[in-house]
């Protein structure tokens, strides 16, 4: 038997089963907390469905592309993740369907997405698109979310698709996307 009167502390055991205790309810809570941070930061204040189906369809060499939906998300990410909604920008949140009718693997990659600024005569790219450039499998539809930044008084856009095997992009008119309502 082990005698820690002599020592003057707790059995090693014990010590170790608080201290790893200790550890996984702040990492819980830590959890919980990022949880409900990322789910509030992330509503959008603004949505948009096509207006009829193939309202937002183009096709490519390859298949079709599709805007399956739009968001408006109130401010611009600044920093770590946090939103600056005083920032004068907005993001704009597309989820994009391409299926790819070929017998063969196609290159991909979200920069060939593009949303095309109505009224300014530009276009912004994706920001941190996820997956990565690649290629759509033989056969496969791959669906994504794109998120752009843009400035918040703009309106009205629509999505650019470059498409390998045509010289001039492809257009899919979006239309207008009002800005959210001050409360």
């Amino acid at each position: 038997m082990h005698d820690t009167s002599a020592t003057g502390g707790p059995p090693p055991v014990r010590a170790a089963g608080a201290v790893i205790g200790t550890i996984c309810a702040l990492a819980a809570g830590g959890g919980i907390l990022a949880a409900a941070a990322l789910a509030g930061a992330e509503r959008p204040a603004v949505v948009r469905e096509p207006p009829a189906p193939g309202a937002w369809s183009a096709r490519a060499g390859f298949g079709p592309v599709s805007v399956k939906r739009l968001e408006r998300l109130s401010g611009a990410p600044h920093g770590a993740g946090h939103l600056a909604s005083s920032s004068g920008a907005d993001r704009i949140r597309v989820t994009v369907t391409l299926s790819n009718r070929e017998r063969r693997r196609m290159p991909y990659s979200p920069g060939q997405l593009r949303l095309r600024l109505d009224g300014v005569g530009t276009s912004v790219p994706p920001t941190r698109p996820n997956p990565p450039p690649g290629s759509i499998a033989a056969g496969r539809t791959l669906e994504q979310r794109l998120t752009y930044v843009v400035p918040a008084q703009l309106t009205s856009f629509a999505l650019s698709f470059s498409d390998l095997d045509r010289a001039a992009p492809l257009a899919i008119e979006l239309g207008r996307l009002a800005r959210p309502r001050k409360d």
